[in-house]
């Protein structure tokens, strides 16, 4: 049951729905010279944008807008957190906060079509094997 569970999401998830490139096109800090917490985790797969990103350091989250002076200040931090809390499904975004090598960064309704899916071919094949789980 465990091997299941861990081969469906960590397997056949990322392979079937991981939409990492354009959730990271889409996050407020992107077109900004800045690194954020939620930038560093979507790249976690990718070690040459990683190096990038922590040569970006200097501006770790903020960003002044040179002709505006410094009341004119962003913290991207928050925003891509935000925009990310929006996005993607509650155990990709904590799997990206907590462990983000190999998360599958999935929406909410992309995770709740996938294992309805998946139960319901469960519950296909169950019943061709003819296994009574209904029945004691």
């Amino acid at each position: 049951f465990i091997g299941v569970g861990h081969f469906l999401q960590m397997v056949l998830l990322p392979a079937a729905l991981d939409n990492r490139e354009s959730v990271l096109g889409g996050l407020p800090s992107l077109e900004y010279k800045v690194t954020t917490p939620s930038k560093r985790a979507l790249y976690a797969d990718d070690p040459k944008e990683l190096e990038a990103l922590e040569e970006l350091g200097r501006n770790a989250g903020m960003y002044c807008s040179i002709d505006k002076g410094e009341d004119e200040c962003y913290d991207f931090e928050d925003k891509d957190e935000d925009y990310l809390w929006e996005t993607v499904s509650v155990t990709s975004f904590d799997g990206l906060l907590g462990n983000p090598e190999g998360t599958p960064v999935v929406g909410p309704m992309g995770m709740l079509a996938f294992y309805s899916a998946n139960a319901a071919v469960s519950i296909f094949l169950l019943s061709k094997l003819e296994i009574d789980f209904y029945e004691q």
